[in-house]
């Protein structure tokens, strides 16, 4: 289904790498069967190391002007791949998510618009971003070296975003192609314990404050820092250790 969406779309002028991450339930094999039938297919077989590692993968091998990162488990539309604000570095598509029966679980129709100085840039990021990578086209060229942190296990989309927002100089909605979303029970967040969740977030803090360790993005840095995780890790101070409560209080 992933497939064939994409190989509907409008545009003609793309190329479909599908990393095969170790996979054996057959995912192997179909990725073969469909680079045999299709020349715009590519297909990267390595052993297992997750979806950072795939991910990076595919940005080694990518030839195109524009990055799209679609999960196997989901779908586009066919203007999905349509590019209508080609001066853009970064455009923010709609998505509808659904559940694995099929039913709509949430939409956003975007509607056509841009932030075209930093400070707003900035601004969106911290109070109004959308961490999901499928939902996005994504100029390669403002990548340069940036590369997925394969030891963050979750909020690795969040932390790569951050790392390139800095190249960002025009963040543009389109209201032109549609992402299906499956949402899954048994996602990464939520098979998650508390303990761990915890850890993560300050694991994340601390690459947060890596990342924006250059003086011209201390905003950003304390936006981030003061407006997502601090609320949360409030939210349920009564589950922090006694530790975490004064790495909390010294934030």
């Amino acid at each position: 289904r992933c497939v064939d969406s994409l190989l509907n779309c409008r545009e003609n002028d793309f190329e479909i790498l599908l990393v095969d991450d170790g996979s054996s339930d057959g995912s192997s094999e179909l990725c073969d069967e469909y680079a045999q039938k299709e020349s715009r297919i590519k297909v990267f077989h390595k052993a297992n190391g997750g979806v950072s590692s795939a991910r990076n993968l595919g940005l080694e091998k990518a030839q195109g002007e524009w990055l799209f990162f679609v999960d196997s488990d989901d779908c586009v539309d066919e203007f999905y791949l349509t590019i209508d604000c080609s001066d853009a570095d970064i455009i923010e598509k709609s998505y509808v998510v659904i559940s694995e029966k099929g039913e709509i679980i949430r939409e956003k129709k975007q509607e056509k618009s841009s932030f075209a100085d930093q400070e707003s840039i900035y601004r969106f990021f911290v109070h109004k971003r959308n961490n999901a990578l499928w939902n996005k086209a994504i100029r390669r060229s403002i990548i340069g070296d940036s590369r997925f942190n394969e030891n963050v296990k979750i909020g690795e989309d969040f932390l790569f975003y951050l790392d390139i927002i800095k190249n960002v100089r025009k963040y543009s909605f389109s209201e032109i192609g549609t992402y299906y979303y499956c949402e899954r029970e048994n996602s990464a967040m939520s098979s998650v314990d508390w303990k761990k969740r915890i850890e993560v977030l300050f694991e994340n803090i601390n690459n947060v404050k890596t990342l924006t360790s250059d003086s011209s993005l201390g905003c950003l840095r304390t936006g981030i820092v003061y407006t997502t995780y601090v609320p949360i890790l409030y939210s349920i101070r009564d589950k922090l250790s006694s530790q975490h409560k004064i790495q909390l209080e010294h934030l």
